[in-house]
């Protein structure tokens, strides 16, 4: 349950999980998320939710979580005609050094990702995001937690209609 991931990330001094909640529009999915930061909130000072919302005409795509998640840090994407993939790395690079920057002892990052094209969430954007972006913060945070101990980041995919699993990469599934 939520409770007990929550409790194990603090009795560990710190860490991360990530989260997909499908079918949000009928099964409350925005309840969940409103749990969740009330349970993170609860053990901090320093919370911060981070709401990434994907408007109507918008691309689900790593670009525009990137830059959504840029001006949220104050931190410009590069001035580039077009996007290649070492653009991206760069600047997921960046935007977790500006997020290790942002953060304080004991400061609980919700980073929420709300989704309405979900029809590219399992075969583009769900591994770019996991290998290309979390796995990245997860594997700094090690060090965070060296310099400013007790940093939490929750990551929540929030997806508004149901998603295939047998879609999803079994490599990307934990339960």
């Amino acid at each position: 349950t939520l409770t007990q991931i929550t409790n194990r990330i603090r009795a560990e001094q710190g860490g991360a999980a990530l989260f997909m909640l499908q079918n949000a529009n009928s099964m409350g999915g925005q309840l969940c998320v409103q749990r969740m930061q009330q349970l993170l909130n609860e053990h901090t000072r320093d919370f911060r939710h981070i709401e990434i919302g994907q408007a109507m005409g918008d691309r689900l795509d790593s670009w525009t979580v990137m830059r959504k998640l840029g001006e949220y840090l104050n931190c410009a994407p590069p001035n580039v005609a077009e996007v290649s993939p070492l653009h991206l790395k760069e600047y997921a690079r960046t935007l977790g050094e500006r997020l290790e920057g942002a953060v304080q002892y004991g400061s609980v990052v919700l980073l929420e990702i709300r989704t309405w094209d979900d029809l590219v969430l399992p075969d583009v954007f769900l591994p770019w995001f996991v290998h290309e972006f979390w796995v990245p913060l997860v594997q700094r945070l090690p060090f965070i937690v060296q310099k400013k101990p007790r940093v939490t980041v929750i990551g929540v995919i929030v997806a508004q209609t149901p998603v295939q699993m047998e879609a999803i990469d079994p490599a990307l599934q934990c339960c």
